[in-house]
């Protein structure tokens, strides 16, 4: 068992930063992994071996060098996979549809000029049956487009709600 101690001395990290780099690979061909997730992965695994590497030269006692060397390997390492991505995307689409029902089923838009407000929330459902579709499809380009417009959408029925809103209380006050 010493034997095994001895040879492991100062290879640990190595091994293990070498076995990463090689889940990666395999996880890319596999397409478990898309190619921007195994560079960020095998970048962590080379800073990992270049933190250690820089810890045996300098010594323990230098906290600062390895705190520093620490926080890009951490945010090298932060990438999602794609069902986290999915997970992000889709409840980023609920959030947009929950307002959306939010504005339409709360009576915030029954005073604004209903045909224009009916082309937008339509609109707005369109484009997030599209996004539903382009996660289903992987295209997260698109879907970052088509959030663009949602929102776009989103706070031109807000400011149609607060011109009409505003318009009301002058009104109101007009006629006191």
């Amino acid at each position: 068992m010493d034997k095994i101690r001895d040879f492991l001395k100062g290879k640990k990290t190595y091994l293990v930063a070498l076995s990463g780099m090689l889940a990666a690979l395999i996880a890319f061909a596999s397409g478990e992994m898309t190619l921007p997730e195994t560079v960020a992965a095998i970048t962590a695994a080379v800073m990992a071996m270049t933190m250690r590497a820089g810890v045996e030269k300098s010594g323990p006692n230098k906290p600062a060098m390895l705190l520093a060397m620490l926080l890009p390997l951490v945010l090298a390492s932060c990438a999602m996979s794609p069902g986290q991505k999915y997970k992000a995307q889709c409840l980023e689409l609920d959030a947009r549809q929950t307002n959306l029902i939010e504005l339409r089923e709360g009576g915030y838009l029954t005073t604004a000029d209903r045909q224009q407000v009916t082309q937008l929330t339509d609109r707005a459902d369109s484009l997030l049956d599209r996004a539903r579709d382009a996660i289903l499809d992987s295209r997260g380009w698109t879907i970052d487009y088509l959030i663009i417009e949602v929102d776009t959408i989103l706070d031109d029925l807000l400011r149609i709600q607060i011109q009409a809103e505003a318009s009301k209380e002058q009104e109101q006050r007009t006629d006191d």
